[in-house]
Formats: C-alpha cells, structure tokens, sequence
C-alpha cells in the first residue's frame, strides 16, 4: 500500500504540529471524503502511519462487519453480501486492501462500521441519528480514531438543500454535529480534488481547480478544521 502521502503531508510544518497536538487531545481525527477515490485509501494508510491510529469507522453498513473481518484473516470477501452497496464507490476492492494491508502490519485492531441496514427511515436525519447510535455504542475514547465519512456527513451546522425530496427536506442535522455534541471540539480534515477521477454511479471526472502549494492546510477562520488537497486522482478498483 502506498504511503507517498506522508512527507507531503509534514511538509507544511506548522499545520502538521497543530493537527498532532489536535489529534492528541482529542484521540480521534474524521475526515470528509468524496467517495470513490483510490487515494484516498493511499492518505489514510499514512495517515495510520503518521499518526499510530489502531480503529478505523466507516459509512459502511453494519451488515458488512462480519465478512470484512473475515476477509482481514482469510483475504475471502464474499461479493453478494455487498451487491447493494457497491454502486457509489463507498465499498470496493482498494478499501478493503488498505484494511488488510493494515491488520497485516498489526496497525489496525478495531474495525467500527455504522451504517444502519435499514434504509426505511423516513427522513435523513432519522438515519444520521441511528448512524450515530451505532457510533455510540461500538466507540471507546481509548482508542485512537480515524473516521472516514462522506463530506456532507462532516458539516458541523445544520443545512438545507435544494430538493423535492421529503427524505431530505428541511434543515438537516448532520452526524459530525452529533458527535461535537456528544464528544466536544476534535479536528475534522475535508478532502479536496483538483483534477482526476473518481468511481460513483459510473467513472466520473473532478473539475481541474488551482492546487495550493500544500497538501495539508488549515482554516484560519475555525479552530480543528483542516484541509487536504489532492490532485491527479484514479478511480477506486471496484470488484
């Protein structure tokens, strides 16, 4: 696995030390994705690196707990119990590599998956808060932590979008507010693309955008929020 990450992500010394220090106080990191990107599974392999995590949580339904630990010993992942789940890139081969390549290296102890099975709720913020719940019940402050979310399940604030949908109408409480409530301030880093592609519904392209002299930056306006930039990305290896 890849960890050609970790010297770009030093280089901006002064950030790199207030993110140590931020994790250190708070033993966990989450991070906003855009799923579907192989290197993102490249960043958080260093990451585990970098910053000695020993638990990983993911936006990946409970359901699949089971076979992914079985694959993590026997490198068997029966596909027709993620068929459901494959299409937005969020569960594919070069994630569960990554999982591997780390329970291998004995960096990774505890896997934590919080997605709930049931898709029946009636609004999204119904399945934030069961999200949460799952987060709640499977998570020790003792271990160190890096969750893995899609972006929008990062924002700290209510939103609304614009939709005709009454699934997500309205103001919408995302999970990362749930966990400020319940666990207090902890650094969040938001995944940014340049230029590449990605897998969701399909290989898709990121607009090409100015990529900042450092991966690795952090928002002025707002204590614990950081950014990693990324450019030049591949799509996930899906099965």
């Amino acid at each position: 696995m890849n960890q050609l990450f970790i010297d770009q992500i030093q280089s901006n010394q002064k950030e790199f030390v207030e993110l140590t220090q931020d994790i250190l106080t708070s033993n966990l990191l989450v991070i906003g994705e855009i799923h579907g990107v192989k290197e993102n599974a490249f960043l958080y392999y260093s990451l585990f690196k970098l910053f000695e995590f020993d638990t990983i949580v993911l936006g990946y339904p409970i359901s699949l707990r089971e076979p992914v630990r079985n694959f993590l010993t026997t490198g068997i992942f029966p596909i027709h119990s993620a068929t459901e789940n494959l299409s937005n890139g969020n569960v594919n081969k070069t994630y569960l590599l990554m999982l591997k390549q780390l329970y291998t290296e004995g960096l990774l102890k505890n896997v934590i998956f919080i997605e709930p099975d049931n898709d029946g709720f009636p609004h999204w913020n119904d399945k934030e808060k069961a999200s949460f719940e799952n987060f709640q019940s499977q998570y020790s402050r003792e271990n160190k932590t890096l969750v893995v979310l899609g972006d929008i399940h990062t924002e700290t604030e209510p939103f609304a979008i614009e939709t005709k949908q009454k699934f997500e109408s309205g103001s919408l409480i995302p999970l990362a507010l749930h966990l400020r409530q319940h666990l207090g301030d902890f650094p969040i880093c938001k995944l940014f693309y340049h230029s590449g592609k990605f897998y969701n519904f399909g290989i898709k392209d990121f607009p090409k955008t100015h990529m900042p002299e450092h991966m690795l930056r952090k928002k002025k306006s707002e204590d614990k929020k950081y950014e990693i930039h990324l450019s030049g990305v591949n799509p996930v290896d899906t099965f």
